[in-house]
C-alpha cells in the first residue's frame, strides 16, 4: 500500500489517476493485497482504505 501511496502522491499522477487507471504488474502476493484492498473498499465500504487504491488494477 505504501508503494501505491508514493506513486499517487506525485502531483501529475493525482491528476492522471482522477480520470484513468494504472495496471499493476505484480506477483501473486502483490496482486492479492491490492485485490483485497479494492474489495474492502467496494464491498464493505471500508473507509480506512484510501480511495486512490481504486485507480490501480492488479494484473499478471
Amino acid at each position: 500500500m505504501k508503494a501505491l501511496q508514493i506513486v499517487y502522491d506525485q502531483d501529475p499522477m493525482q491528476e492522471y489517476l482522477s480520470n484513468h487507471v494504472i495496471p499493476v504488474i505484480a506477483d501473486w502476493p502483490g496482486q492479492l493485497f491490492i485485490q483485497k484492498a479494492i474489495a474492502q473498499r467496494l464491498l464493505v465500504n471500508n473507509e480506512t482504505i484510501p480511495p486512490f487504491v481504486m485507480a490501480f488494477v492488479p494484473m499478471m
